[in-house]
């Protein structure tokens, strides 16, 4: 599964190359990036936690990373709530993203198309006394249903993220606001933002299928996105 050809026009570096490092024990360590321009797309999985030696929300997305033009970043996320929270903040911050979409484990055998966040107690001291207390994902759903049928998987609309970190992890992507300097200079929060749990690896799924079945998703919205790019660039005088 490939995205749609990348246009000359936009062949550059994105503005942050975002490369993971760990070191001997897998603790996280600060993420390295590249000066380039703002990346099109943002997609997050999890370490591994608790009993789970992996966690296939990540080990899916690093299959997916080589196929992926430099205007897709990866990002893999602490099982913390606040550390999530201030690491996809901060790459909201700095990437400015037109798309994000997070990814997380979750037990049983579908894929679940999480349409909603509420808002976590974990995180009251981060966030503004007036922020909603249910948060709506921004994402064309038929689409992503449609991309994961089509890669032969099993998928569920859900209205619940499950009290983990998963949930807070989509409310603070879902009620991020850019700071007013970067209002100023045009950045907006991502016009698409939703969150797909995945199945565990097993002999029905294996991270291979959750790669490719993830990957249609992205494919399919980031193909959109490139045509409408496109588009806006050849009718600008």
């Amino acid at each position: 599964m490939t995205l749609a050809p990348t246009n000359p026009r936009y062949n550059k570096p994105s503005r942050f190359d975002w490369r993971f490092a760990s070191n001997r024990t897998n603790l996280p360590r600060p993420w390295a990036y590249e000066w380039s321009m703002s990346a099109t797309f943002l997609v997050t999985g999890f370490e591994p936690f608790g009993e789970h030696r992996t966690n296939s929300s990540w080990d899916a997305l690093e299959r997916l990373r080589g196929r992926w033009s430099r205007d897709v970043v990866t990002l893999r996320l602490p099982v913390d709530h606040r550390a999530a929270h201030t690491a996809l903040r901060r790459a909201l911050d700095e990437l400015a993203p037109a798309a994000v979409l997070c990814t997380g484990l979750a037990k049983g055998r579908v894929f679940r198309i999480e349409r909603c966040a509420r808002r976590p107690s974990q995180l009251a001291e981060l966030t503004a006394a007036n922020d909603a207390e249910l948060a709506r994902g921004r994402w064309p759903w038929d689409e992503m249903r449609c991309a994961l049928e089509q890669s032969g998987v099993d998928a569920i609309d859900s209205e619940d993220a499950g009290r983990y970190v998963c949930e807070s992890t989509y409310w603070s992507l879902l009620t991020y606001e850019p700071s007013l300097l970067e209002r100023v200079t045009s950045r907006a929060k991502p016009a698409f933002a939703g969150f797909l749990h995945v199945p565990h690896e097993s002999s029905e799924y294996s991270i291979e299928r959750i790669a490719s079945a993830v990957g249609s998703v992205v494919d399919a919205r980031h193909a959109t996105l490139q045509l409408e790019r496109d588009a806006a660039f050849d009718a600008a005088p």
